[in-house]
């Protein structure tokens, strides 16, 4: 049996661990514009917003001609202000009879997948503030949906796109990506047959394919929609002071441990524009 001391004794390893998992399991590291600002003073940052530039802000002047033109391309910014705390709480007695090995394993694992489990909800939470959407609640989703978004999500800046979907838009066979085979025949067409070899398509029409399960259903939709997205990685910003900041504590009266782990970001659309809503019907 770990008594206290013993326990205590683990959290070195414990926090290395959690680091371990959050660096495999943090999929919305490569979907988002993630700027970490970990032992900086202040709980603001703020995103850089280029208000987009043209050909026709490009002013064409006689060499050595003075520009006197008042109009040019404006950058702005967007805050994101961490004002909240993301906390999780794991609770070991203190004379359990876990060896040392498992105590580490499953409290650094429910502590990263929890902490990356509520950063990617909050993530997908912000999709329907998109102002562009594609697709119905009603509707299937469709190759045309996803062509849309080449026209409809404006990309100067080539960071990667991707299409973002609940696993319930993704797989249903009649009104998901299957769907785009023959009627949902997966032996008809590249789709089906790369779904029956691997069970995932991870990329087409200029577009990388993320699976949320973060994603809700529609609230009062007995069609079974959800709202997916389709986006740059510049139109979501998340500020991060730390993802996991992990501290023990002793409870007395319940005798035992407690290991807190604390999150801390701020989630903000910034680029309205790289984004935009993808909602279609899918399998309960």
């Amino acid at each position: 049996m770990l008594n206290p001391t013993a326990i205590e004794a683990l959290l070195p390893k414990i926090i290395a661990e959690t680091s371990y998992f959050l660096g495999k399991y943090n999929k919305m590291e490569n979907i988002v514009n993630l700027q970490d600002t970990w032992g900086v003073e202040g709980n603001t940052f703020t995103f850089p917003k280029i208000a987009g530039a043209n050909a026709t802000d490009v002013e064409v002047l006689d060499i050595g001609t003075d520009i006197t033109s008042d109009y040019g391309v404006s950058i702005t910014g967007v805050d994101a202000n961490i004002t909240q705390e993301n906390v999780m709480r794991v609770f070991i007695p203190k004379m359990t009879t876990m060896s040392k090995k498992s105590i580490i394993q499953i409290v650094s694992r429910v502590l990263a997948m929890g902490e990356l489990k509520k950063l990617e909800y909050d993530i997908v939470s912000l999709f329907p503030s998109f102002t562009t959407e594609i697709g119905t609640e009603t509707g299937a989703l469709t190759e045309a949906s996803i062509l849309q978004g080449q026209i409809k999500v404006d990309d100067d800046m080539d960071v990667g796109r991707m299409v973002i979907l609940s696993p319930y838009q993704y797989w249903d066979t009649t009104n998901g990506i299957a769907s785009f085979t023959t009627q949902g025949d997966l032996d008809s067409g590249y789709i089906g047959e790369e779904i029956k070899k691997t069970g995932f398509v991870a990329s087409g029409y200029g577009f990388d394919f993320i699976i949320s399960k973060q994603i809700p259903k529609v609230l009062d939709d007995e069609d079974y929609s959800y709202t997916g997205a389709i986006m740059s990685r510049s139109a979501i910003g998340v500020h991060t002071k730390k993802i996991a900041d992990i501290e023990l504590g002793s409870i007395a009266s319940q005798r035992g441990i407690e290991i807190i782990c604390t999150g801390r970001w701020k989630e903000a659309i910034i680029e309205q524009t790289e984004g935009a809503l993808l909602i279609s019907k899918g399998i309960a």
